[in-house]
């Protein structure tokens, strides 16, 4: 079932991008985001830009991971709260 779960996260959910729909603080926090990760990367030395990829790369692996496990918890919360309401009721 764990599996299931993580296979439902990374193949039914879309990336930021496509989820923000219309809500337009988040959208104005993503643009001043990456103009200011623009503006810092502009300022490094090709060592450093390698660095900061790297950096990127593994907050978004970590974020990834944190968001797949919550996601898996809070399915399995209301599979449990689902069964137990069911077992009360019949």
């Amino acid at each position: 079932m764990s599996q299931m779960i993580r296979e439902l996260w990374y193949g039914k959910i879309s990336p930021c991008e496509s989820f923000l729909g219309d809500d337009s603080s988040l959208k104005l926090l993503e643009d001043d985001y990456m103009r200011a990760v623009d503006k810092l990367f502009a300022t490094l030395s090709d060592e450093q830009k390698k660095l900061f990829e790297n950096c990127e790369r593994l907050e978004l692996m970590l974020e990834s991971e944190c968001q797949a496990r919550a996601f898996e918890y809070g399915f399995n919360m209301c599979k449990e709260l689902f069964c137990n309401t069911k077992f009360i009721e019949g």
